[in-house]
């Protein structure tokens, strides 16, 4: 992933426009088995310091998956 940042009033995008914060993320997943064959697997993410400005708010991201074993 390459940073990105809209700088105020611009009509371009600027890359490397950040603070000098850097991004950080943590993820976390579960594996839940509902027999031999199926399993629900969900997972959280979340983004701190998005487009390298501390400023900005964190991102957040969910989703379930099912896995099907053939």
């Amino acid at each position: 992933m390459v940073p990105i940042a809209i700088v105020s009033g611009r009509q371009y995008f600027v890359a490397g426009g950040g603070n000098g914060s850097a991004i950080d993320a943590l993820e976390a997943s579960s594996y839940y088995p509902l027999n031999g064959r199926l399993a629900l697997v969900p997972a959280c993410d979340a983004s701190f310091n998005v487009n390298n400005f501390d400023r900005t708010p964190k991102l957040n991201v969910g989703n379930r998956r099912a896995s099907c074993h053939f």
